[in-house]
């Protein structure tokens, strides 16, 4: 088996930091506490709990407050630098084609999570800390880079570097960029060059092709959604006999409702409904004060707003929606 030469490609790159004099942190460190509760609250790289630590951290900063951290992932081994899919795109989470084999040192079964992209690959791994960065925090952008190399000289220093970096923003909906003017020098880091650097950011806008990809996709996983839901109103045999042909139309239109967000209201997320059992603070009611607040926020007419409330209000108070059965929600 080859042995990694990550630590010594980690060396070689800090030391090109720090030739530049350019400002860095490592695997502990910690830029800001936003950016460390960000990378604390993802799921590892391997999936689950855990914390995550990207080998190389930075943060770019311009004279009109404009904030960029950077997240530098390495790895020392041949054609370890990304792995890419059919379509040339970053490879994430995938899903195991099949079983395990009997006694495997990480067994797992058909269609389970496969985070192997992530742990293996330098420029995959980057781009995983970069997700938990916009998914968890207020920050819009991010710069992910990998950094790989195989061979040393007689003297142990890296003989092949390469770097290749990306730009991921929410404006982008999160499609990673390529800047190619990062792939051969750190120079672009400099604080000198900072503001040509946001320039060339600037101008990684998504193109007509990827705009309508992410278009064909939200609407295919929303048309899921919307299914899996109506089909489970249907067949809750609970809900069969205490809800109306009408009152399971306005929980599923409520359900969509919680479901969107806008400009200062977030997505209603799973992890909000805890299950409480008291009157005024029950998921029936967190959902309630969602759909009021994305309503406001859109500016709908107080009359809309509350002839809504008033047909939602009196099905998700209903006590056998939101009560939990046998602790569980």
């Amino acid at each position: 088996m080859v042995r990694s030469i990550e630590e010594k490609v980690e060396e070689y790159f800090k030391s090109e930091l720090d030739s530049l004099g350019i400002r860095h942190y490592g695997k502990t460190g910690e830029i800001n506490s936003e950016i460390t509760s960000a990378l604390r609250q993802a799921e590892s790289k391997s999936g689950g709990a855990g914390n995550n630590y990207p080998d190389i951290q930075l943060l770019l900063e311009d004279n009109h407050s404009r904030r960029v951290p950077v997240m530098i992932e390495a790895k020392g081994g041949k054609n370890k630098l990304e792995k890419l899919d059919k379509a040339g795109q970053i490879v994430q989470v995938t899903k195991f084609g099949s079983d395990s084999k009997p006694n495997a040192k990480n067994p797992h079964k058909k269609g389970d999570p496969n985070y192997s992209a992530i742990t293996t690959y330098a420029t995959n791994g980057a781009l995983h800390y970069g997700n938990a960065i916009l998914d968890n925090s207020d920050c819009d952008e991010v710069i992910i880079m990998g950094i790989n190399g195989t061979t040393l000289d007689t003297e142990g220093n890296l003989k092949d570097p390469e770097q290749k970096a990306y730009y991921i923003s929410k404006a982008n909906a999160g499609v990673p960029k390529h800047i190619r003017q990062l792939d051969s020098s750190f120079d672009l880091f400099k604080q000198i060059n900072i503001d040509t650097l946001f320039g060339i950011l600037d101008k990684l806008n998504l193109n007509d092709h990827e705009l309508e990809k992410i278009k064909l996709e939200t609407e295919d996983e929303l048309e899921k959604r919307i299914k899996s839901i109506h089909q489970a109103l249907y067949d809750d045999k609970s809900i069969q006999n205490l809800l109306t042909t009408n009152e399971k139309l306005y929980v599923f239109t409520g359900l969509i409702m919680a479901g969107l967000q806008t400009k200062g209201v977030s997505q209603l997320e799973p992890a909000e409904l805890k299950g409480n059992i008291t009157e005024r603070n029950n998921d029936g009611q967190i959902i309630l004060n969602h759909i009021a607040d994305f309503l406001n926020a859109r500016k709908a007419e107080n009359s809309k707003i509350n002839m809504i409330m008033a047909l939602l209000q009196p099905i998700f108070t209903k006590q056998a929606l939101w009560q939990p059965k046998n602790g569980r929600l």
